[in-house]
């Protein structure tokens, strides 16, 4: 390796820390508000870059990157607004309707027989009866099998901070300090230490591997997503082009990275946050 393996663990990790964050702060916060707060990435990587190289910017450059931020706050919450009020003509007032009569139905107890909000939709309804077989099929598995200390301290955490925004706020802060991190961290590596892009992906890609795969063993994800796999064969090839899809994006990722900077990187990224949220705005009403 061009670089001491620890700069690549290091670089592996907060990219494992960024990509749990991710997924798990929708536990807690809509996904048009989650990818909303991914729109300020760009001011935790300049922070990064002072911190890791001493890269000054000025201010301008920072009031740049602000008006770039609130900016994208405002096109995308609107988006959003606009594309759920507009779905069938919805009012104000039927959506706050819509939106108690939904909390009040507990998605366990939806059945053939119960005609709330969520089963007028028999494609959700299927979604959340599948899930619900697939939960009972893997926790009457586990119930023969003792959980460690480890995967039982996860539960109560999620438990205890279900439905809490305070906590996907926390988890989306840790996202933004990691993801900043990551890039401005393999940028110095670029340009101090001057490894090649093959052996930075190669390096990461290794300790990445390890330690997604150390995570899914200790937190007791790897049955499910067994019994899953196990229940579901035809997701395999789905799976497969994923993988290949984000290899691809990981390559630009690593080049931009390389020959732009992570402040350019996290500009781009948050250009396809516009998009993404956009996107899932008008065609999904969220």
């Amino acid at each position: 390796p061009d670089s001491s393996l620890e700069n690549y663990a290091c670089v592996a990790f907060s990219n494992l820390m960024s990509t749990l964050c991710q997924y798990e702060v929708l536990k807690y916060l809509s996904y048009a508000i989650s990818t909303l707060a991914k729109a300020a990435k760009i001011l935790p990587t300049m922070f990064w870059g002072f911190i890791l190289h001493g890269r000054r910017f000025r201010t301008n450059q920072y009031l740049s990157a602000m008006v770039v931020t609130v900016g994208c706050f405002v096109f995308v919450f609107n988006s959003s607004l606009a594309a759920k009020y507009a779905s069938e003509g919805m009012t104000m007032e039927e959506e706050e309707e819509d939106e108690i009569g939904a909390t009040t139905i507990d998605r366990d107890d939806v059945n053939d027989e119960d005609q709330g909000v969520i089963s007028e939709d028999p494609i959700v309804s299927a979604i959340f009866k599948e899930e619900n077989d697939i939960n009972a099929a893997f926790w009457k598995k586990r119930a023969l099998v003792r959980r460690s200390s480890f995967q039982r301290a996860i539960g109560t955490f999620r438990s205890l901070a279900r439905d809490s925004i305070f906590i996907g706020v926390c988890i989306t802060l840790v996202y933004l300090a990691a993801d900043g991190f990551t890039s401005s961290f393999q940028q110095r590596m670029f340009r101090v230490q001057k490894t090649s892009l093959f052996d930075q992906m190669f390096w990461t890609c290794v300790f990445g591997t390890f330690f997604s795969a150390s995570w899914v063993v200790l937190s007791g994800q790897l049955e499910y997503a067994v019994l899953f796999l196990h229940r579901y064969p035809k997701i395999i090839p789905d799976i497969i082009y994923l993988s290949m899809a984000s290899a691809l994006a990981q390559v630009s990722i690593t080049y931009t990275i390389r020959a732009f900077g992570a402040v350019t990187l996290a500009s781009v990224m948050t250009v396809r946050q516009v998009v993404s949220i956009s996107l899932n705005a008008f065609l999904f009403h969220e």
